[in-house]
C-alpha cells in the first residue's frame, strides 16, 4: 500500500478526509479486503491506545513538567548562544 493510501486511510479515520475523498475512499474499502483490515488495525490501534493512556495522567503535575521543561528550553538556549 502506498504511503499516500496509509496517509489518506489515517485522515479518513481521523474525519478528516474532504466528503468527496471520503466517498472515493468508501467506494474502494468496499472492494478491497486488505484495505478494509487497515482501517480495522486503526481501528484496534486506537482502542489499544485509549486504554493504555485511562488514567495514566491522573496524577500528573502540569505545573511541575511545565517548570521542568522551560528549564531545560532555557539551558539550550544559554547552550546555544
Amino acid at each position: 500500500m502506498s504511503d499516500s493510501l496509509d496517509l489518506q486511510l489515517s485522515r479518513y479515520f481521523d474525519d478528516e478526509l474532504p466528503s468527496d475523498e471520503a466517498a472515493e475512499l468508501e467506494a474502494e474499502l468496499a472492494n478491497n479486503e486488505a484495505l478494509r483490515a487497515k482501517l480495522d488495525g486503526l481501528s484496534h490501534l486506537s482502542s489499544l491506545l485509549r486504554a493504555g493512556l485511562e488514567g495514566a495522567t491522573d496524577n500528573l503535575d502540569d505545573d511541575a513538567l511545565f517548570s521542568r521543561l522551560s528549564a531545560r528550553l532555557s539551558a539550550r538556549r544559554e547552550e546555544d548562544e
